[in-house]
């Protein structure tokens, strides 16, 4: 009777699968961050927004909106290795939302077409980011003129981008 016994060393192979595992939940967990941060921020606006004094009211719909489109766009056309900060805070009696990244930036020529829906600059100038549909900011103007805000866009070609929101203070019902 003969037989045959094949033994295999799988170390490597469990050790890269371990290694795959905690790569996946450390990427997931540092793409989910800024999201969950944000939305802390906004859900504490929102919890805030009937205590006395102190306080902030607005449409937690159309911030959430204005918010993720702002940040969307600034991880877009921001490559790897580059920055996106989310900053919000009271300005003079209103909320001052501001999303800066050192991506890609904004030709001077394509600013007055901004807001405008399905203006997409040319993908040569977006640092070769993937394009979207062109509506990000034109639903975020439109979501600013419905709480009363402003919204002002900052840029330099290849320095990046500041978008800043002024939402008033105060209760505010959405205009229709």
């Amino acid at each position: 009777m003969a037989g045959l016994l094949v033994v295999r060393d799988v170390t490597d192979l469990v050790r890269a699968a371990a290694m795959k595992a905690e790569f996946v939940a450390n990427a997931s967990h540092e793409l989910r961050t800024p999201l969950a941060t944000l939305r802390a921020a906004v859900d504490s606006l929102a919890a805030d927004a009937g205590a006395p004094d102190d306080t902030f009211a607005s449409d937690r719909h159309l911030l959430e909106l204005i918010l993720r489109n702002l940040i969307d766009n600034a991880v877009k056309f921001t490559p790897a290795g580059g920055r996106v900060a989310c900053d919000i805070q009271r300005d003079a009696g209103r909320m001052r939302l501001r999303v800066a990244d050192t991506g890609a930036g904004i030709r001077p020529e394509d600013r007055a077409h901004l807001f405008e829906r399905f203006f997409q600059a040319d993908a040569s100038r977006t640092g070769g980011a993937a394009r979207g549909s062109g509506l990000g900011l034109a639903i975020v103007k439109h979501a600013c003129e419905r709480l009363g805000a402003t919204v002002a866009i900052e840029s330099e070609p290849d320095r990046g981008t500041t978008a800043t929101v002024l939402v008033p203070d105060g209760p505010q019902k959405a205009r229709p």
